[in-house]
């Protein structure tokens, strides 16, 4: 079952433009900047799994697909696993070899990073455009439609970065004092929570709540909410 969800999957142009997208991305902020640029990547990444999952609703073709999964269960894990090697496997293998040709990567101070530290950033950027592809996925089960998960996805991400950026600079005036967010606001964010799954100099905490282990509980968090709706709507709510 898995096989057939990746073929499916891969005789999708949108999906190979979309994956496309977020390598030429990753690569063009890695030789850029020295980093993977997660905040667009993981964007499109969550768009891939939202047309991954949720591209047969609005053909009706996802009919035909119940009807032939003797287990919906199986369906929707060959689906998750789609989704997670179609997310994460063409970035990893892309950031593996530009580590392997020229390792682009260094801290925020500009120091290059070591072959194995780039490794794991590699594994750790698999990690969080898998989460946020599931996220994107999930939600298009949810609400049956890939365009309203579409858009849905993009206000999250979106705003997510909005609240992070602009609001806090909203109350405090710029910087001039006044009104100051709780920390744990800017924490839990998702755009803050996936980010920090990067480790080393994207995860420097102050506090309990942007320690190492809440960022994997906080990750977790924002991804359960969305596969337990679309449990619920595939398993024992659709058609």
């Amino acid at each position: 079952m898995f096989l057939a969800e990746l073929y499916k999957a891969a005789c999708s142009l949108t999906v190979w433009v979309v994956m496309g997208a977020t390598v030429v991305a990753v690569c063009v902020f890695s030789y850029a900047l020295g980093v993977p640029g997660p905040q667009t990547a993981s964007m499109l990444a969550m768009l891939l799994g939202v047309w991954v999952m949720g591209a047969e609703y609005p053909s009706g073709a996802i009919m035909a697909s119940l009807v032939a999964a003797a287990d919906r269960r199986r369906l929707l894990g060959a689906q998750v696993c789609c989704v997670a090697v179609m997310a994460a496997l063409p970035v990893v293998v892309a950031m593996l070899v530009m580590i392997a040709v020229s390792n682009p990567y260094t801290s925020f101070e500009g120091t290059p990073l070591s072959a194995a530290e780039s490794v794991a950033l590699a594994a750790r950027m698999g990690l969080l455009l898998t989460l946020v592809a599931l996220v994107g996925g999930f939600l298009s089960v949810l609400l049956r439609s890939a365009l309203s998960a579409m858009i849905l996805a993009v206000l999250v991400i979106g705003g997510g970065q909005l609240l992070l950026i602009f609001v806090p600079w909203i109350l405090t005036g710029g910087g001039s004092g006044g009104l100051l967010l709780p920390e744990w606001v800017n924490a839990v964010l998702p755009n803050a929570v996936f980010t920090r799954l990067l480790g080393g100099d994207f995860a420097i905490w102050s506090s309990w709540w942007d320690s190492p282990g809440m960022t994997y509980v906080e990750a977790l968090a924002w991804v359960a909410p969305a596969a337990c709706g679309a449990y619920w709507r595939m398993i024992h709510a659709d058609f």
